[in-house]
């Protein structure tokens, strides 16, 4: 099991979390977000192409993983395609003027 903490201080756009190379296995995981956003909505995104095309990332029911408030969410990454690229978890935070962010995953790898 790997955890990787991240301190978000300002806003981004398409700000790589965490790559995971091909893979044969599903990964399972969870991101934590905790702290003060102070105006903010950060959207999580997603790529299975090694970062050629990243697309709002939605949970098994359809929504988009995107908060202003503290949350945890869990996530399934199937193997998509050894053939493709790896997969790549990116955040975007708009509209905070001062945040202080903690993100966190944690997953079985």
């Amino acid at each position: 099991m790997t955890t990787q903490t991240l301190t978000i201080t300002s806003d981004g756009s398409e700000v790589l979390i965490q790559k995971y190379y091909k893979h044969s296995k599903p990964i399972n995981g969870m991101i934590e977000i905790g702290g003060d956003f102070d105006g903010g909505v950060l959207s999580l995104l997603i790529s299975h192409s090694g970062g050629e095309a990243i697309n709002p990332w939605n949970d098994l029911s359809g929504n988009q993983y995107i908060t202003g408030l503290p949350k945890t969410v869990s996530f399934d990454i199937p193997v998509i395609n050894l053939n493709a690229g790896d997969t790549r978890i990116y955040y975007t935070l708009a509209g905070a003027t001062s945040p202080s962010i903690t993100l966190t995953v944690a997953d079985n790898q």
